[in-house]
């Protein structure tokens, strides 16, 4: 039977995030790589009177995600059960908020496939490539930000269809604007649209 490991006991690799407790790079126990970028420790002693106290002391509370599709970002935020996140002075708990990209949820050592490369691209807002494996799953689907991408994907081995789709055109043909199948990384040359 699998027993939960606290992470005290878990080997970390490299150092703290903002040399806060409990945070920075570990292994689960089952070897996937986690980082852990901010927590809400309770303390170790409680001594509260009223629920509300208890609540705060065990690090009780709620979280939010605010998504910026201009950045590609998503920030984190972690706050006590007795805070109101938009009345002067609020604090979230101490770590947050957290910010992450949308390249860093691609996973930074992924190998990528070849760019999507937009040549005489006519309008300011980009398109959207989308890969697909082998069995059609959905492996990504990215807001390109400028005339070049190259998408990350897990397999090094894996053949992908990478679809260039407009989701604003009206219709299904002018959403579809490129296929490229057989796409592997490694294969080089780039994917190209030209105008």
């Amino acid at each position: 039977m699998w027993r939960l490991q606290p992470i005290e006991f878990m080997a970390r690799e490299g150092p703290r995030h903002d040399d806060l407790p409990n945070t920075g790079k570990y292994r689960d126990g089952f070897g996937n790589r986690i980082d852990v970028r901010a927590v809400a420790n309770p303390p170790a002693r409680r001594n509260a009177k009223t629920r509300l106290e208890l609540g705060r002391q065990k690090s009780s509370g709620f979280g939010v995600v605010r998504v910026d599709k201009a950045k590609g970002t998503f920030t984190l935020e972690a706050w006590p059960v007795d805070v109101e996140p938009a009345s002067d002075g609020a604090a979230p708990y101490a770590g947050w908020p957290v910010t992450v990209s949308q390249a860093d949820c691609a996973g930074a050592s992924n190998p990528t496939l070849p760019p999507v490369v937009l040549e005489g691209w006519p309008d300011e807002v980009f398109p959207v490539v989308q890969v697909r494996d082998a069995s059609g799953e959905v492996v990504s689907t990215v807001r390109m930000k400028g005339p070049r991408l190259a998408p990350r994907v897990y397999d090094p081995q894996g053949e992908y269809t990478v679809r260039l789709l407009l989701p604003e055109a009206d219709g299904p043909e002018g959403r579809v604007l490129k296929t490229f199948e057989k796409v592997s990384p490694g294969s080089g040359g780039a994917l190209v649209w030209r105008s």
